[in-house]
């Protein structure tokens, strides 16, 4: 059973569930259509990290350090994971049908589902990994709920801040599988760029993000997103630490393996904080 349950990836869902929860505290939407909706959008997640764990187990997941993926060696039956991707593919359309966003939800499903099917698979494209991603798994699950609702300049400011940030804090997730990827044939944007130069880029996204965070003065009207931002500065140092172990091989990949399990670690407690906030308040 556990092979199966691995293939949900249950473990990074907080960011479709808190870009949803997000817009809910953005818009004070506190009704029930919210949290259908977030419910609607990690299902879609579910099924195409389903795709995603099946294509990948063939080549990059085969020599990936990190262990939540499906084992190398895990028989699947080929029926149950079809009947699990058709179930939370069915029930996350239905549920965004329910409340009103099923356009939206065919959008993100197409997107998020060529990130990981051939011929497209947009994992393996240079610069289309990292915009499929943030356009299919924050922008869209956020901006569904406001569109219409809300001032258009406070959406786009919040959207490109935080999307800066939550790339930043992506970074180190996809840079510590670069050496997998480039060894399985991929050319995504971490692999042509380079570990060095992607850490540089994932400073300087990090760097913009709180810059445009106290330039925008989002902390007095979104003020909600205070105890998130914070987690920038940590995001800094690490980088800081990484850059500063160029050239170092080994010692540099180790120290962003250890690194990235801190990082999302406390992008999961954010999530938590948003969900207990938007029921709290």
């Amino acid at each position: 059973m556990g092979k199966y349950i691995r293939l949900f990836r249950l473990q990074d869902q907080y960011l479709a569930f808190s870009s949803v929860i997000a817009a809910g505290l953005f818009a004070g939407i506190r009704n029930w259509s919210i949290f259908w909706w977030a419910i609607g959008v990690v299902l879609l997640s579910i099924s195409a990290f389903i795709v995603n764990e099946i294509t990948d187990r063939n080549d990059t997941d085969r020599l990936s350090w990190n262990n939540i993926h499906i084992r190398k060696n895990d028989i699947l039956d080929k029926r149950v994971v079809l009947l699990m991707f058709i179930t939370c593919s069915l029930v996350g359309l239905a549920l965004s049908w329910y409340v009103g966003f099923i356009w939206w939800a065919v959008v993100i499903y197409a997107i998020a589902l060529s990130y990981s099917l051939e011929p497209i698979r947009l994992k393996r494209r240079f610069g289309l990994d990292l915009i499929s991603q943030i356009v299919a798994t924050w922008m869209l699950p956020f901006f569904a709920p406001l569109w219409g609702k809300a001032n258009v300049n406070f959406i786009a400011a919040f959207s490109i801040i935080s999307s800066l940030a939550i790339l930043a804090g992506m970074f180190p997730y996809q840079i510590a599988d670069t050496q997998a990827d480039e060894k399985a044939g991929l050319a995504n944007t971490h692999v042509v760029l380079g570990i060095d130069r992607s850490l540089v880029s994932g400073l300087v996204l990090a760097a913009a993000a709180g810059i445009l965070y106290l330039v925008f003065n989002m902390y007095s009207w979104a003020t909600f997103t205070i105890p998130i931002i914070i987690q920038l500065p940590i995001l800094l140092v690490f980088y800081g630490i990484w850059i500063s172990l160029s050239g170092r091989g080994a010692q540099q990949i180790v120290s962003l393996q250890r690194g990235v399990k801190v990082v999302k670690f406390l992008t999961q407690m954010g999530a938590i904080y948003l969900f207990v906030l938007w029921i709290l308040f």
